[in-house]
């Protein structure tokens, strides 16, 4: 039998947390779980919750499957989503201390032929500038669910993205840079994003379960089903992949594997005695980078702050990193308090629901032996009041709706391919006495707006594009135009067949 030194036992204790659970958790606490997650018709969760360098307290509720019943573990795997973005700020600093990546070192300097919409901006856009939200370019859903084919084809097409904002002047959240950011640091280590988040990160900390594509689940495993609330009741959707969005939003986790995540952030880059990044590089990700308009809305919370990867504020006079995710039928709050060594992981199998950062303020105040605040009743009363005012609004809008505007040519004239320079193409076709598309996987209709105009809506999404057609002399409809964000020109779609 193998000796083990004093140091392999450093590490080993170091990696595996405790799940001991913390008396300050008890019945009480689930039942206010359980109240909450009716409340909100969130049909499972998972949560951790960690303080000192352990797991105090972690817990399955609720269904992973409303259709087979199956109960939520600490096991059940949920999309992170966003969340995926903090590992994606640590594998830069992991380069940074290597000396293979300089945070302000524009990017053409490692690759010349990237390029922004802007010129200027090409020259000077830094790996620091991607991760911060800070290139002025508005984020560009519609591309996104318009399924870009590679990841390659996202780095291509982001010097089509025209910037609504001036460069490095304001935060705008921008999904693809954080993709071609996480490509270009693995190109750098001579790997890919994967590889390299797999073997620097998930086997360091023993994060076993942790997968980056729907592909990796086997019907063996245990995995959330996705759901949304399209009237009162969670229906189901369809599990999306997101690799194609990568290092912006592809990592698929539970509460145990991600435990590990946090202690290994409140522990500043470290496993036991080895450090895997630098304290101070860590610091780098993890400190203000770019302030973020709006009200924090109480006077609990603080104005908001990004950094790389992370969000940064202060909840109760502490400071708070954290990031939360949204992506199709899943939800989830990562955060820490680094001043009291404390941090919680809530992941759901509900589409953008407010309970994650309920439960998340609710276990803060427990664990700072704060007074309770009431954040579920605030947080309800808050939605009722938004449900009773859209209620009136489209009531409305039906009585003020006027009679459908008639258009230039049959619906049938309107049908085709349109292909466009960076953002895709849209295979338009009539079905029902209406024109649909198809985008990610969803019919989105063509509602009609005006004279040849029309509102592309995405269902899942509940938004759309406004978009106008355009006819030839001939009177054939040859172009459409589609205002993919308010404060840019339209982009241009033009007829291949």
């Amino acid at each position: 039998m193998k000796k083990i030194s004093i140091v392999a036992l450093s590490i080993l204790f170091s990696v595996v947390p405790s799940h001991a659970q913390d008396p300050l958790f008890d019945e009480q606490f689930d039942a206010f779980v359980e109240k909450a997650m009716n409340d909100w018709k969130v049909p499972g969760l998972a949560l951790s919750i960690i303080r000192d360098g352990r797991v105090i307290y972690e817990k399955g509720y609720g269904m992973r499957s409303l259709e087979t019943k199956e109960k939520v573990t600490t096991h059940t795997l949920f999309s992170i989503a966003s969340a995926t973005k903090s590992f994606t700020a640590t594998a830069a600093a992991m380069l940074a201390d290597e000396s293979r990546l300089e945070w302000n070192r524009p990017l053409v300097n490692y690759f010349p032929g990237f390029m922004l919409f802007d010129e200027a901006a090409t020259r000077k856009v830094t790996i620091t500038d991607l991760l911060t939200h800070r290139t002025g370019i508005p984020r560009q859903k519609f591309f996104s669910i318009n399924a870009p084919a590679t990841r390659d084809e996202v780095r291509y097409s982001i010097r089509f993205f025209e910037p609504s904002a001036d460069f490095r002047q304001a935060f705008q959240y921008f999904n693809e840079g954080y993709t071609v950011a996480g490509d270009m640091i693995a190109e750098l280590a001579g790997s890919s994003w994967e590889q390299f988040i797999r073997s620097r990160i998930f086997e360091k900390l023993d994060m076993d379960e942790t997968v980056f594509s729907v592909n990796d689940l086997g019907k063996e495993r245990d995995y959330a089903t996705p759901y949304i609330t399209w009237e009162e009741e969670p229906e189901r959707l369809d599990l999306h992949d997101a690799c194609i969005l990568g290092a912006a939003g592809c990592i698929i986790s539970n509460v145990d594997d991600m435990s590990r995540w946090l202690i290994f952030n409140l522990n500043h880059g470290r496993i036991g005695n080895e450090s895997l990044v630098s304290e101070r590089n860590l610091s780098v990700i993890q400190s203000p980078r770019m302030a973020i308009q709006g009200s924090p809305g109480y006077r609990e919370l603080s104005y908001q702050n990004y950094g790389m990867g992370w969000f940064i504020d202060y909840y109760r006079g502490c400071l708070h990193i954290h990031h939360a995710g949204v992506l199709y039928g899943f939800s989830s709050q990562v955060s820490f308090l680094p001043s009291v060594k404390v941090g919680v992981v809530i992941l759901a199998n509900l589409n953008g629901t407010k309970l994650t950062e309920i439960l998340e303020w609710y276990i803060y105040d427990k664990l700072l032996s704060l007074d309770q605040i009431d954040w579920n009743g605030r947080y309800l009363e808050e939605w009722y009041s938004y449900r009773a005012r859209y209620k009136a609004y489209t009531e409305q809008m039906e009585k003020d709706k006027k009679p459908t505007p008639d258009l230039s040519i049959p619906l049938d004239g309107f049908v085709g391919k349109f292909q466009s320079q960076g953002y895709g193409a849209l295979e338009i076709y009539l079905e029902d006495d209406t024109l649909k598309t198809m985008m990610l996987e969803y019919e989105c209709p063509f509602l009609v707006s005006g004279p040849d105009s029309f509102n592309l809506y995405h269902p899942v999404e509940h938004s759309g594009w406004p978009v106008s057609f355009h006819a030839n002399k001939k009177g054939k409809i040859d172009t459409l135009m589609v205002q993919v964000n308010p404060g840019v020109k339209a982009i241009t779609f033009v007829k291949t067949r």
